[in-house]
């Protein structure tokens, strides 16, 4: 039962990756200054499918992040954990975005809201507070995870690595303004969990390993 519930877990963790990547494609990233509420209100029939792959994405990601525990071992538990438990509370706040883009829709085609009100609803403090506590606690996951998987020596060397080049890709990409790494970091982080999902649903994965000796 254990190893149905690592494939299960782990084909959900993938698809939540992959269709987190189309999701991050179909809506832009928020900037703070209320241009995707802007966007909503021009073409709202659009944002339907955006809304409904990033709920995908938040139900892949809440469901299949426990398959990322049976990589966890030694003295990278408290660091797994900490990963595990932040990406799933991030996961929990793009439900909501993802929820917040339907609400607009219906506002914008229902309740005669223009863009610029919605814009400026999305620029009160505690709405860009939470979304930016969401993007950050599943930052700090994929660098929790990282580290935890380099100490449990469970993964191949690539594996942390392409967590910790996602973050750095997206901070050059944000800091930087670098035009062309826009689609680098997304293609790492997919890269990233599925190889996580697949070291998980391995057969050997229940064998214990020396916390200092890597795989492959």
């Amino acid at each position: 039962m254990r190893n149905e519930w690592l494939a299960v877990s782990a084909a959900a963790l993938v698809i939540g990756a992959t269709a987190l990547f189309f999701g991050s494609h179909l809506a832009p990233r928020p900037t703070g200054d209320g241009h995707i509420m802007r966007l909503v209100h021009e073409d709202p029939y659009a944002w339907t499918t955006s809304a409904v792959v990033l709920m995908v994405a938040s139900m892949g990601f809440l469901f299949g992040i426990s398959s990322l525990t049976s990589l966890i071992r030694g003295r990278g538990v408290v660091l797994g954990l900490v990963g595990v438990f932040t990406i799933a509370f991030a996961a929990v706040v793009l439900a909501g975005f993802a929820m917040q883009l339907v609400l607009m829709r219906g506002l914008s085609v229902e309740g005669g809201v223009t863009g610029e009100q919605m814009a400026a609803a999305m620029r009160d403090p505690l709405q860009q507070g939470m979304l930016k506590v969401g993007f950050g606690a599943f930052y700090v996951g994929e660098i929790a995870l990282a580290w935890a998987f380099v100490r449990s020596g469970t993964t191949p060397r690539w594996v942390p690595a392409l967590f910790l080049l996602h973050v750095l890709a997206v901070v050059v990409a944000v800091v930087g303004k670098v035009g062309f790494l826009e689609d680098l970091p997304s293609i790492l982080m997919v890269a990233a969990f599925v190889g996580a999902a697949i070291c998980a649903n391995r057969d050997d994965v229940s064998v214990q390993r020396s916390p200092r000796t890597p795989v492959g």
